[in-house]
């Protein structure tokens, strides 16, 4: 039996080969797999071979199902391995039989010596965020450390699905929050080129100054092509400030991008009173559309973008008494997740009022996992034992899956720019195609009660 999977055909983008070595497999850790999943080894069929092939494209690794089997090909079985398939690559299985990933190890002997590698790993989009990754890879290293004591990891900075836009964004204003840096700064340069107009919105207005002046350069813009504007998503008195000064000097709003947010804050509550991962991700954003609506409304058709995440799949239940606060969650990644979820629910409700009245779309996104600073501030606080504990797993898992922030920002600019999602009713995207959120994320009355709870809180 083979797993089928919706594919779609593409063109491939520029990508960046990187190659680690961990000197030694001592301590590896391990990690069990969530209930209902389980781990298989290769079996020699032409069926495990296609539904490797399957799952890499899945994946967004190749474009077409012959490209993935000619990989497979070329990889696995004419190159010279010590050991068989059967005991390299192991499949994830869910609980209803589906093959969802696969990972592969490598075995070598370099100069009279055993070398290991951890050679593939894929798992399909809609299993991404479900803490499967960690178990996989785990398995794979304990296989090294069976037959050497050094492994090499290579990777790709583009392990998904490539696309190729060419539509032009000439004339049309776009907003963005936290363009200064990470994502948020490769699609303002992808969308100057694009020969839009845009608006970094910033908290430190000295860097937004500073990326200001790299994307002219590198982007060959003229000075009025792109602004400035201070707006800390912290405080709702400076995006009331923000969002009064734009509606008087600006013209035209035709893209807005919530993008800017805090992974994990030192500072547990703002002055206004509210978690500040929450805030900064959700509730701060949630003014400004509000506040930015009557002029997106003029330069219909315009969009709202909102970049969430896939982790807010690890939400099961929403306490509503200390939704926005959440200073003491119990939850590893504290208010990141729920604030994710929240996105996507206001991101419902919003395309549910805006889309086919007001000619306003409204997409939330996940950019999937990308290497930037956001995750900074964690290890900053965990002292002497990110050096022991965070770093280590950290550096290994962002090189495994992690994206650069060119190409995380690809979505952000497909949902910014494709002709055909104007009339789109899809809510939610990952790697420039549809994906589905958690079904929590599509339930009508949490976003109904989230809609007023947040107007509540913000004073609308």
């Amino acid at each position: 039996m083979t797993d089928n999977y919706l594919h779609q055909s593409t063109d491939e983008i520029e990508y960046f080969t990187v190659f680690m070595c961990r000197p030694n497999m001592d301590s590896i850790p391990t990690y069990p797999l969530p209930p209902g999943y389980s781990l298989q080894l290769y079996k020699d069929d032409v069926n495990d071979k296609k539904k490797w092939a399957e799952i890499a494209m899945a994946a967004g690794e190749f474009i077409s199902i012959e490209k993935s089997l000619e990989t497979f090909d070329k990889f696995f079985t004419k190159t010279e391995h010590k050991k068989p398939l059967s005991e390299r690559i192991h499949f994830l299985v869910n609980a209803d039989g589906k093959y969802i990933g696969t990972a592969a190890a490598g075995f070598y002997e370099i100069d009279g010596h055993e070398y290991g590698s951890l050679d593939w790993v894929s798992i399909i989009p809609e299993y991404q965020g479900k803490k499967l990754a960690k178990p996989m890879v785990s398995t794979i290293l304990h296989k090294v450390a069976e037959y050497a004591n050094k492994c090499y990891l290579g990777s790709q900075t583009t392990s998904w699905r490539a696309i190729n836009i060419t539509q032009a964004i000439k004339g049309k204003t776009v907003l963005i929050t936290g363009g200064n840096t990470g994502i948020g700064y490769e699609a303002a340069r992808d969308l100057l080129k694009r020969g839009a107009r845009v608006i970094l919105a910033c908290r430190n207005v000295n860097k937004g100054v500073e990326a200001m002046n790299k994307l002219l350069v590198t982007t060959n813009s003229n000075a009025d092509s792109i602004r400035v504007m201070e707006c800390d998503l912290c405080s709702l008195d400076s995006v009331r400030t923000f969002a009064s000064l734009y509606n008087e000097q600006e013209e035209r709003l035709d893209v807005l991008i919530c993008n800017a947010g805090l992974g994990w804050s030192s500072s547990s509550s703002t002055k206004d009173g509210f978690s500040s991962v929450m805030q900064a991700n959700y509730l701060g954003h949630f003014l400004l559309t509000n506040l930015l609506l009557n002029k997106l409304k003029k330069c219909r058709p315009s969009r709202i973008i909102n970049v969430s995440s896939d982790l807010h799949k690890s939400v099961q239940s929403i306490n509503w008494l200390d939704a926005f606060t959440q200073f003491h969650s119990s939850r590893w990644l504290g208010a990141y997740p729920l604030s994710k979820l929240f996105q996507i629910l206001s991101t419902l409700k919003l395309k549910q009022d805006l889309w086919k009245s007001e000619g306003i779309n409204v997409f939330a996104l996940t950019p999937g996992w990308v290497t930037t600073s956001m995750q900074d501030p964690l290890g900053n606080a965990l002292g002497i034992f990110s050096f022991i504990f965070y770093y280590p797993l950290d550096y290994c898992l962002r090189f495994a899956f992690a994206k650069t922030p060119k190409t995380g920002a690809q979505t952000i600019v497909y949902c910014a720019v494709e002709s055909t999602l104007e009339q789109s009713q899809d809510v939610y995207f990952a790697n420039c195609t549809v994906a589905k959120p958690s079904s929590l994320a599509t339930d009508q009355s949490s976003a109904e009660r989230l809609w007023k709870a947040s107007c509540e809180a913000v004073g609308l």
